[in-house]
């Protein structure tokens, strides 16, 4: 079923989100199929001759099978919103999402960063003192947020505001 599968799903929450909206759209179906088949074949009124047991047992499979899809799009939905809440919260990458900035993106949940934040510039004294090495290629879509230097000179710069600081701990040590 969608929902053992989601149970040990190490998928990522779009796909676990999309699995969960299949097994609602499960249920609607066998629950209108029961419906259907209520209109279709209402049961007899007292006084009626009595119905075939073959309408009497597809009638009782479909009902059984409307609810057993509706429990399962629940629980499916369930799991799907604690992967999705669990996704949020947990570690997220500083790198913004191009397709947000855009105003694009229509991942349920993105790993790429929706947060202004994470396009603030970053301050030297902060940035390692290593060259990015998307910005060498071009690539680098994080900017002046970006924890690493960009060219030669910035590099100089980090190194330099690195090395002044080690020199203020040195002596405030003494």
């Amino acid at each position: 079923s969608a929902a053992a599968c989601l149970h040990g799903a190490e998928s990522d929450a779009n796909q676990v989100a999309a699995l969960a909206e299949a097994a609602q759209q499960a249920a609607a179906r066998a629950t209108w199929a029961a419906t259907s088949l209520a209109t279709c074949f209402p049961e007899p009124l007292p006084g009626q001759p009595r119905e075939d047991e073959w309408t009497r047992s597809v009638r009782q499979v479909t009902a059984q099978a409307s609810e057993a899809a509706e429990q399962a799009a629940i629980s499916c939905r369930m799991q799907a919103n604690d992967m999705v809440s669990r996704a949020a919260t947990s570690s997220k990458s500083k790198v913004p999402c191009k397709w947000f900035l855009l105003g694009q993106c229509r991942k349920t949940v993105c790993e790429f960063s929706h947060d202004i934040q994470d396009l603030q510039p970053r301050p030297l004294h902060k940035k390692r003192a290593e060259e990015c090495v998307y910005f060498q290629k071009g690539q680098c879509t994080r900017g002046t947020a970006c924890p690493f230097a960009h060219g030669p000179e910035e590099l100089a710069e980090i190194t330099r505001i690195v090395s002044d600081l080690k020199g203020e701990k040195r002596f405030v040590r003494r």
